[in-house]
């Protein structure tokens, strides 16, 4: 039995971003800089809409990096 290979319908990029998949399949591939991401289409539906949703800061003198709260490391307690 031969199966249907996985054709890329999807595919764009920006500067060092791109985006890449198969509809068909529901299987992305987001690249951002050096770093890959395999997504299913729910999980990236989920990203987009959480970047449309943010809206960058009228100062255009405060960077982008303050605006997002700090990462503070959540310890917990070794046995």
């Amino acid at each position: 039995m031969i199966k249907e290979m996985c054709k890329t319908d999807i595919n764009t990029e920006l500067g060092v971003c791109a985006l890449s998949g198969c509809t068909k399949c529901n299987v992305f591939m987001l690249t951002v800089g050096p770093m890959s991401f395999r997504l299913d289409g729910i999980t990236l539906n989920e990203l987009i809409t959480m970047l449309r949703e943010y809206k960058i800061p009228e100062k255009h003198d405060e960077s982008l990096v303050n605006v997002f709260p700090a990462y503070s490391n959540n310890p917990i307690e070794k046995h």
